[in-house]
């Protein structure tokens, strides 16, 4: 049973997304892309084209509970990971960032040991480690950086680390 006081309910279905609450500090993350939500009352809303189902907690905690509740009864059927520590992300099993990435290099000519990745979030972890070069965000989640402490660490986000990293690789000015 989910907190709904605590936990609030997400889903990415086809083009939409729908969430239980009104929350509108969600809304500046996607104020640039046009892509909004649409409150719901899930309890009567159709699960069809679910893509991604996710909770936002108040707390890690509310979230702990949550993970534990979808991983006993469906372990094997999804990938749980976590986006932000106040993030829990269900989706298909086997969806991850790297399975993307390869998606989308089959027909083209590179490898996953041909890409460089950067990342901070929990759902960064594979695509991290399968490519090249992976590099993690001096403001990752502090698990990110427990899991991958062989790999480089970079700035922060805030910084524009990303793009000082790729200017000196390439030597631009």
């Amino acid at each position: 049973e989910i907190d709904h006081n605590n936990v609030i309910l997400n889903s990415y279905q086809d083009d939409g997304w729908f969430i239980n609450v009104d929350l509108k500090q969600l809304r500046k993350y996607h104020k640039d892309s046009g892509f909004d939500y649409n409150v719901v009352d899930f309890s009567r809303h159709h699960g069809r084209g679910t893509e991604k189902v996710f909770f936002v907690g108040r707390t890690a905690a509310d979230l702990a509970t949550v993970e534990q509740q979808i991983r006993q009864r469906y372990a094997d059927q999804v990938s749980i990971t976590y986006s932000t520590p106040q993030c829990l992300e269900v989706m298909n099993q086997g969806v991850t960032k790297a399975n993307a990435l390869a998606h989308l290099l089959q027909d083209r000519q590179y490898a996953l040991s041909d890409c460089i990745a950067f990342g901070d979030g929990m759902n960064d972890i594979e695509m991290l480690t399968e490519v090249g070069r992976g590099c993690v965000m001096g403001n990752a989640d502090p698990r990110v950086k427990a899991a991958l402490p062989h790999l480089q660490q970079i700035g922060l986000n805030r910084d524009e680390s990303v793009a000082t990293y790729l200017r000196a690789l390439f030597n631009l000015v």
